[in-house]
């Protein structure tokens, strides 16, 4: 593919975007758009939020003009539905901390040599990708390291997530020419391990049961909260969690016991959630973020706890 020319894609985003009231003056533009999540403009060409789930949210992603999506998520953006609407995929899955500044080279490239406006994606949007995109605006010079990290705080990333802050304030500019020469092939979908697919799965199975606490009609609670019971068990017998430590297997565990409570919750639905049923599965799913979050802190989230056990858990 041919470059485009960064300096007319990757601009400060007060430079040229059209602000609703009291954003002029913020570093990131938050993007009113309810079709897709945490959607927020880091630069002119670059758009960052959570994974496009449907018909709507690449509707969305034409009207803003995007071309290209990258994933930074486990898993691959909807190929089919990017073709649909004219859309390049590329696949680049990016952890929570031992990140690299040669990734955030490949990104930056994904975003240089690609057509048009770049969405940049994984999961809810709340953290790899503004990291991602971070990152992006700083390789092309149009953040400071330090800017970028504040742009961080401005769109709530939260500060247990101290991999992908110190990704970002590692980041450095580069020269456009350098960002081209970065070797990489891209792919649509790239090969991840059987933790990360675990972790991709266990994700959707819990966006998917939020979506029904949320009253969404097309969620088959029970099916959701199976697959995450499944997920979970399968997750326990790869050879690289039962490689790992006795706390972390403890941890583990302890969501485990969380995940039957929503599934048990989520089963009793048949048809129209009861009040009472809806209060269980939100009393369950809040016992089982509340059990991740604190494995992630430790093992996902963590730099040093991260480098000791590789690349294995994220």
């Amino acid at each position: 593919m041919l470059p485009i020319n960064p300096a007319r894609r990757v601009q400060f985003v007060n430079q040229g975007a059209v602000y609703s009231p009291g954003q002029k003056n913020n570093i990131v533009q938050t993007l009113s758009e309810s079709r897709l999540k945490n959607a927020r403009r880091f630069a002119v060409g670059v758009i960052c939020g959570g994974m496009p789930e449907n018909e709507e949210a690449f509707a969305a992603l034409r009207e803003l003009e995007v071309k290209t999506i990258i994933s930074v998520s486990g898993s691959p953006a909807d190929t089919e539905l990017a073709r649909r609407y004219g859309m390049l995929c590329v696949h680049l899955p990016t952890g929570f901390s031992g990140l690299t500044d040669l990734r955030g080279l490949e990104i930056a490239r994904a975003v240089h040599d690609n057509p048009e406006i770049a969405y940049i994606c994984a999961d809810d949007g709340s953290d790899r990708a503004p990291a991602a995109a971070a990152v992006v605006c700083v390789v092309f010079g149009t953040m400071t390291p330090e800017k970028a990290v504040r742009a961080l705080k401005s769109v709530n990333v939260p500060e247990s997530s101290k991999g992908l802050y110190a990704w970002v304030a590692a980041a450095s500019k580069v020269e456009s020419e350098a960002v081209h020469a970065v070797k990489i092939r891209f792919h649509e979908k790239e090969d991840v391990g059987a933790v990360t697919k675990a972790m991709v799965a266990l994700g959707k199975a819990g966006g998917r049961l939020q979506a029904a606490l949320s009253g969404d009609p097309k969620v088959q609670a029970g099916k959701a909260g199976a697959e995450l019971v499944k997920t979970f068990a399968e997750l326990r017998e790869l050879q690289d969690v039962t490689a790992q430590s006795e706390e972390f297997r403890r941890l583990l565990t302890a969501s485990q016991t969380a995940a039957a409570a929503v599934s048990e919750a989520a089963g009793s639905i048949k048809v129209k959630a009861t009040p009472e049923q809806l209060g269980k599965l939100e009393t369950g799913l809040q016992a089982l973020n509340s059990s991740c979050a604190a494995c992630h802190s430790q093992y996902r989230d963590d730099v040093q706890q991260n480098a000791q056990i590789g690349k294995r858990v994220k």
